[in-house]
């Protein structure tokens, strides 16, 4: 019985996870996995962020954060090492997230560590191929 209690134990702490196995070989070299998002964005955000000290790591927290949500599609950053204040451009879907609403969740992250200084507003179309 108590063996049995041990086994358990041990399974629950170490071996069940409802993610997925992921291994190494599993991973692209030198980046992350893209993930498509199918996110009908009407709207670019072109924000000034301080506070973020590379586009790796903070630009991902970032990137993750809005992601996450389903109503943000691309997040691209344009970052220069020493620079106080670095750019990004948010494309979302107005019709299910406000720029006030991205705002705060990036002001949020990182205990704060973030600090939006002004934000440019700007309609977004997908070019259609003809």
């Amino acid at each position: 019985m108590k063996s049995a209690l041990f086994f358990i134990s041990i399974c629950l702490l170490f071996g069940c996870s409802s993610e997925p196995n992921v291994t190494k070989k599993d991973q692209p070299i030198g980046r992350e996995k893209v993930i498509k998002l199918n996110v009908a964005a009407n709207q670019v955000l072109e924000l000034e962020v301080e506070g973020m000290t590379c586009e790796m790591g903070c630009g991902g927290t970032i990137r993750k954060t809005l992601q996450k949500t389903g109503n943000v599609g691309r997040v691209r950053f344009d970052f220069e090492d020493g620079r106080k204040i670095q750019k990004a451009r948010i494309f979302i879907d107005t019709t299910k997230i406000s720029s006030d609403d991205v705002k705060k969740l990036i002001e949020s992250l990182n205990k704060g560590q973030f600090k939006v200084h002004s934000m440019k507003k700007s309609p977004f179309q997908r070019k259609r191929l003809s």
